[in-house]
């Protein structure tokens, strides 16, 4: 299999495994590995995703996405990689939710968070991915982006900042 099929196969399996995750409504268990962190993992087929985050009383938060693929390295050499910032407060967390897994059961691979506009309730989120380079690419392999949460007037109610990309050689 030559890699941009694996990218593609890989892919199907984020939207897959991560559609089954915090989104969805998953029990995170606290990390051993990463003290202070909370983790949900997920397989789809040969793959391993790993969600691991954090976030304080405030809604500060980071966390990243591993994928590890089990017969490489045991599956502990991980081959994709998302790492994310930002600060939600609770209040918005249900409509995130939900624009998250809209974009994750629908398969669309959107800089790894929700489509780039949903609005809802008096809520809008916008993402605005992009490549490294800062060219609207919407691509698995390299990719980066920021995506806000505001009120119908415009007040920014939170955000977050994420990139990743493929590990693959």
């Amino acid at each position: 299999m030559d890699t941009q099929d694996f990218l593609a196969e890989m892919e199907e399996a984020f939207s897959d495994g991560i559609s089954r995750g915090w989104a969805a409504g998953a029990k995170p268990v606290k990390s051993k590995e990463f003290p202070g962190m909370d983790v949900i993992k997920t397989e789809s087929g040969k793959f391993i995703i790993t969600d691991a985050f954090s976030y304080n009383a405030v809604g500060r938060g980071f966390g990243f996405t591993l994928i590890n693929h089990k017969e490489i390295g045991e599956g502990k050499i991980p081959l994709w990689i998302m790492s994310y910032y930002g600060i939600y407060p609770e209040s918005v967390t249900p409509f995130l939710k939900e624009v998250l897994l809209f974009a994750y059961k629908k398969g669309k691979f959107v800089g790894g968070r929700g489509m780039k506009g949903h609005e809802k309730n008096g809520l809008i989120y916008r993402n605005c991915p992009t490549d490294s380079q800062g060219k609207d690419i919407l691509s698995f392999d390299d990719f980066k982006g920021v995506e806000r949460i505001t009120n119908v007037s415009g007040v920014e109610l939170g955000w977050h900042q994420c990139w990743g990309m493929s590990l693959l050689v």
